[in-house]
């Protein structure tokens, strides 16, 4: 009997590792890391993509703004008479060709030029503001369902605890030892619990639905179990010379450059 226990074990574990290598890798459940949050969304996000492609649009229009106009080629006729179409009949019938070649005046072509690059320089500091504000918001939304897990598992042990002492009051107010009004408060604390773990389960799903518009179906992976590193905020007086290099504000001091351009 012991033999074919034994060797039942060992095929159902055999069985079980063979299964395992033939699924498909997308069945084997990921935990989502913060980093692979962020790196999912920055690279997918069609809003980003269309700042992107407007900014290289710009740079090849400011290319092309430098140069001169394109010359036209003229090709006609002069005293053709009109009733023979003949070049021969008349003395002054002649042919002409011409190249016509534009010249802007004065320094307009480098100043477009100038400006349509100082808005492809705009759109590229949008870009880096947009992909902050989306970093931050998943963060955020990364952040609000771990912390919802973690209240779970904290609040489950409560809940133990909670289910636990209940049936010992019960068992000590059966003998005597407590009086009926110890037993109602486990069972009320006990119901605070179980109310508990419905609210942190909401607040759990609210978070990964806003997180879904940001991530897709990655946002229902599981994710990571550990809380995130992330670096200690900077002093005061540092924030205050870093902010001076911020992206949104060098978008707005490439407008004013491009609108000084422009008079």
């Amino acid at each position: 009997m012991f033999y074919a226990s034994t060797h039942f074990g060992v095929k159902a574990f055999s069985l079980g590792i063979l299964l395992w290598l033939t699924l498909p890798p997308s069945s084997v459940a990921q935990a989502l890391s913060l980093a692979e949050a962020e790196r999912l969304v920055l690279a997918n996000d069609p809003a980003m993509r269309s700042v992107e492609f407007k900014s290289q649009a710009l740079e090849e229009m400011s290319v092309a703004a430098g140069q001169l106009p394109d010359p036209m080629l003229r090709v006609g006729v002069m005293s053709l008479p009109l009733d023979s179409f003949e070049f021969g009949q008349e003395p002054m019938t002649q042919a002409v060709v011409g190249l016509v070649q534009k010249f802007p005046r004065g320094d307009s072509r480098e100043l477009r030029s100038r400006q349509f690059q100082q808005q492809a320089e705009m759109l590229d500091e949008s870009l880096l503001d947009q992909q902050l504000q989306i970093t931050l918001a998943v963060r955020e939304l990364y952040l609000e369902v771990v912390k919802q897990r973690k209240r779970a598992a904290i609040n489950a042990e409560a809940i133990q605890i909670f289910t636990d002492f209940s049936d010992i009051t019960r068992d000590y107010y059966a003998t005597g030892r407590v009086n009926q009004q110890d037993v109602l408060q486990a069972v009320v604390e006990l119901a605070k619990a179980e109310e508990r773990a419905r609210q942190i389960s909401e607040g759990e799903n609210r978070a990964r639905a806003r997180l879904s518009t940001w991530l897709g179906e990655a946002s229902r992976l599981d994710l990571s179990d550990d809380w995130p590193s992330l670096p200690d905020p900077l002093p005061l007086d540092d924030l205050y010379e870093r902010i001076k290099t911020h992206p949104r504000i060098l978008a707005l001091q490439k407008k004013i450059n491009y609108s000084e351009t422009g008079v």
